[in-house]
């Protein structure tokens, strides 16, 4: 059977699930290409197996963040129920890894971005539930989003939304390979579930392989047969190991506390590496390009000290780049900036409700939350918060040597005032 919606054009079938068909098409009369999910025909919209659908586009409509797909609208008619979401230009986390291996550099850029986008989305009360690189888009623009909430938990919806999403049986439950211990074992999961699969995420980029045998994937004590990552990828840095194996701790109460730890943690490495502009990195990624040269502050071209090439590079780049990170972890408060001005400098914390591009003096830094403070040099700035659906806000800022400003900033218009219908 053919699938007809008013006001769509140029259908393209992408993939079929159990309940639903996955297509490309263009909005009319926008002109705007869309991703549409879409009930399958053989089912009716009133029925319990669309529930997991609706339930979707309700988790879906409670978020709002660039690290995040979009539902632009919810379609229910008598014939058939659908999620229009934002198409975006590239391709998923699985094909990049399936066709090369990405460098360090790249792991953590994008480990940073899906870490700020399930950091929101706990905020939220939300948990993912099936984090692996086919849920992951790395945009040819060099943006990460995180996709398919079909089987995500939301504390906002009861025990009678959550069973909706288990009507078609346990192909539902998620991926076993990518699974936490406790999910494996129990319903009972939170945040740290999350946590965990990004840590399977970013050990299988950084090792080629997944931490346990896939045969072994449902089994919750093979968690805790992990082969340390810096064993079985000596290229990458000490440092990001650690991180990475955190993440995967068996225990939830031994991993990160919070998504924002893991951006925290993520973003020093960043700001070590001096990657303030991502976006070259990643494209490369979603266009399915050969790795770029990093863009540092100074001369915007990458060293040749933090190419692991061969054997010899490898070591150099773990004793260079890894004994740098290391010196930095070690000697470096937790409170510290991140360096974007001379040590002598003043710094500021920003936050933005809900979400905000942070531009200083006419650059853009970064993406709130942002994890640490920026360093500034001594005087006035102008900051800039930009948000695709608010006015601009604009403030002036003072910085002095050594003193920390703390600026805050709820973005207008987003939110209905307090008593309005939508």
């Amino acid at each position: 059977m053919t699938i007809s919606i008013e006001g769509f054009a140029d259908w393209h079938e992408l993939s079929s699930g159990t309940l639903a068909h996955v297509y490309r098409a263009t909005e009319l009369p926008l002109d705007r290409t869309v991703i549409i999910k879409c009930l399958k025909p053989t089912l009716l919209p009133d029925s319990a197996f669309a529930q997991p659908l609706a339930r979707e586009a309700r988790i879906l409509a409670m978020l709002n963040h660039p690290n995040i797909e979009t539902l632009h609208r919810f379609i229910k008619t008598d014939r058939t129920l659908a999620l229009v979401l934002e198409h975006i230009d590239g391709r998923s986390l699985r094909k990049a890894l399936d066709d090369r291996q990405l460098v360090s550099e790249e792991v953590i850029a994008i480990g940073f971005e899906i870490a700020r986008g399930l950091a929101h989305a706990h905020a939220a009360g939300v948990v993912h539930a099936d984090l692996k690189p086919a849920n992951v888009i790395v945009g040819s623009s060099g943006t990460v989003k995180l996709i398919d909430f079909g089987i995500a938990r939301a504390n906002s919806l009861g025990v009678e939304e959550v069973l909706a999403s288990r009507v078609a049986g346990p192909g539902l439950f998620g991926t076993p390979a990518y699974m936490s211990p406790e999910q494996l074992l129990s319903d009972e999961i939170d945040h740290r579930s999350d946590i965990y699969s990004l840590g399977v995420i970013l050990y299988e980029a950084l090792a080629g392989r997944l931490p346990i045998d896939r045969r072994e994937a449902r089994d919750a004590s093979s968690r805790k047969r992990i082969e340390p990552l810096e064993h079985a990828a000596q290229s990458v840095p000490l440092p990001l190991c650690r991180i990475v194996m955190r993440c995967l701790e068996p225990s939830p109460s031994q991993r990160f506390r919070s998504a924002d730890q893991v951006v925290s943690e993520l973003g020093d490495l960043l700001a070590a590496l001096e990657l303030r502009d991502r976006a070259p990195l990643l494209s490369a990624v979603g266009r399915g390009a050969p790795p770029v040269g990093m863009a540092r502050k100074s001369d915007r071209t990458r060293p040749t000290w933090l190419v692991p090439v061969g054997l010899v590079s490898a070591a150099f780049f773990v004793c260079g780049l890894g004994a740098t990170l290391l010196a930095r972890q070690r000697t470096v408060p937790a409170s510290s900036a991140l360096p974007m001005a001379p040590p002598s400098a003043g710094s500021m914390r920003v936050t933005a409700v809900p979400w905000a591009e942070v531009w200083i003096d006419g650059e853009r830094v970064d993406v709130t939350p942002i994890g640490r403070p920026i360093s500034l040099s001594g005087g006035v700035h102008e900051v800039t918060f930009r948000h695709p659906k608010a006015p601009v806000e604009k403030r002036k800022v003072e910085i002095r040597p050594g003193e920390t400003v703390t600026l805050n900033v709820s973005m207008s218009g987003i939110f209905p005032p307090s008593g309005s219908k939508p």
